[in-house]
């Protein structure tokens, strides 16, 4: 996820949903931010605006702040995200997931745009990650991944498969970001 997107309307009606399925199942989060401070569209927007306005709207601390509004449980992999060190990240993935509270638990993916199709970039969640997580949840427990859309018709149908696919499984609801966007969804598996 990059810092710059932190609250926009999207991510307000995305974390309403996660809240909502927290709270439905009695579940704890495990966030999974992909967190990249150093985008280049981050870097070109921070360096023009005002640090103490950059750090009242898009620091981590508000994140925080959120993630305890949402689940008082809540595991995160805070340390940074470098695509060239996937390995690495996913180590820290598992490693937290390991740690996790007792009861139900939703994993979070929340990369920029979504599952890798076809090619894997630094804004992806990859298959063998998605696969990793899902083989050491337990039944009852949840994957969560964030979908920016892509430019064809049928992306919402696309993406449930790459994800089904990802993780042998049959069943990935395709949940919607209701009144501020079309371009993005929450696709999400229960492990039975």
């Amino acid at each position: 996820m990059n810092i710059m997107w932190f609250g926009d309307n999207p991510d307000l009606m995305k974390w309403t949903l996660v809240r909502q399925i927290l709270k439905a199942n009695g579940a704890n989060l495990v966030y999974i931010p992909y967190l990249n401070e150093n985008s280049e569209v981050t870097g070109r927007i921070k360096d023009v605006v005002d640090p103490g306005v950059w750090e009242y709207f898009k620091s981590i601390e508000r994140l925080i702040g959120l993630l305890k509004v949402v689940s008082r449980k809540t595991k995160v992999v805070w340390q940074g995200f470098d695509h060239s060190a996937r390995d690495t990240y996913l180590r820290r993935v598992v490693d937290v997931v390991r740690q996790r509270d007792a009861g139900p638990v939703v994993v979070f993916f929340d990369p920029d745009t979504g599952i890798e199709k076809g090619h894997l970039g630094p804004h992806h969640a990859s298959n063998r990650e998605l696969k990793t997580v899902w083989e050491r949840i337990k039944p009852g427990d949840s994957v969560l991944l964030y979908q920016h859309a892509w430019m064809e018709r049928t992306w919402q149908r696309t993406a449930q498969k790459l994800l089904d696919q990802a993780l042998g499984y049959r069943g990935t609801q395709v949940l919607s970001l209701p009144l501020v966007t079309k371009s993005a969804v929450l696709l999400y598996a229960v492990k039975g």
